[in-house]
């Protein structure tokens, strides 16, 4: 696990993570300055679609899929990352840590019959980590539902 290690700007879109995965931006002094990037949007989810001066001014960056989550915080004039990996829990992944956040049921004129309502939410891995000081931490690990063609995610 890495904690709020510094990063330079330029450095940001150089982060490794195996594709493919989920994006979240935010960018709170935006008009539309939350995007959610998932699997629909395979051309546009990529950090290199990001402009620089979309970096420079977000809040808070979220990359996450099943093996890692990374977030970069802004602190105004300096950057900083934290990156857990799978490896990093102390219990094995099974589907007991294993949990879903619900985020908001479709408004979509045709899911309004609740039977076929897609519903948005995270997946998320909820443990301790295996260091001296334990502790629970959650990753994200897919970004699932509100998209016209299924609830899957990455």
């Amino acid at each position: 696990m890495i904690e709020l290690q510094d990063i330079k700007l330029e450095d940001i879109k150089k982060l490794e993570i195996s594709k493919p995965y989920n994006l979240i931006y935010l960018d709170y002094n935006k008009e539309n300055g939350i995007k959610i990037f998932k699997k629909n949007d395979k051309d546009k989810r990529d950090i290199n679609t990001l402009s620089d001066d979309d970096l420079k001014n977000m809040y808070k960056l979220y990359i996450f899929n099943n093996d890692s989550m990374l977030t970069v915080y802004n602190f105004g004039d300096e950057y900083r990352y934290s990156r857990i990996d799978k490896e990093d829990f102390k219990e094995e992944s099974d589907e007991k840590n294993i949990k879903y956040i619900y985020l908001k049921e479709s408004d979509k004129e045709k899911y309004k019959d609740k039977t076929k309502a897609l519903n948005e939410r995270i997946k998320v891995r909820i443990g301790r980590l295996k260091t001296k000081t334990e502790r629970e931490v959650v990753q994200y690990i897919e970004y699932i539902g509100g998209e016209d063609n299924g609830n899957e995610g990455c």
